[in-house]
């Protein structure tokens, strides 16, 4: 991981770990002088770039940014298991609600898709 904060093992805030492979890990990083979270461990085990998620995401519902990344984590192994590259989602859609994966040089960013409303 990118040194993106001295002493950032300490900021780990929670692992989601594939039951059926326990060697494929990722953690959950709070980056305070980012107000964001980084996964750590995605680049190890599949060759994609982090996700960074705003803090505010996960504090509104953990839950769920757990559950967004349970889905991309479980498509990327999915990949490997076909023996295909992954492709990372620009958007997507889970539990009725749009998210996009914005990529930056380093890292992907997860961002709330805006609502279009018409009239």
């Amino acid at each position: 991981m990118a040194e993106w904060d001295q002493n950032w093992k300490d900021k780990v805030i929670a692992r989601i770990q594939n039951r059926l492979k326990e060697d494929q890990w990722v953690d959950l990083v709070y980056l305070p002088s980012m107000n964001a979270f980084i996964t750590d461990g995605i680049w190890e085990c599949f060759n994609v770039k982090e996700i960074m998620i705003p803090a505010y995401m996960v504090v509104k519902d953990l839950e769920l940014v757990g559950a967004i990344l349970s889905t991309l984590l479980e498509d990327m192994s999915k990949s490997i298991e076909r023996g295909v590259e992954y492709k990372i989602l620009e958007g997507f859609e889970l539990f009725g609600k749009r998210y996009l994966l914005n990529e930056r040089p380093l890292y992907f960013e997860l961002e709330e898709a805006e609502v279009e409303i018409s009239l």
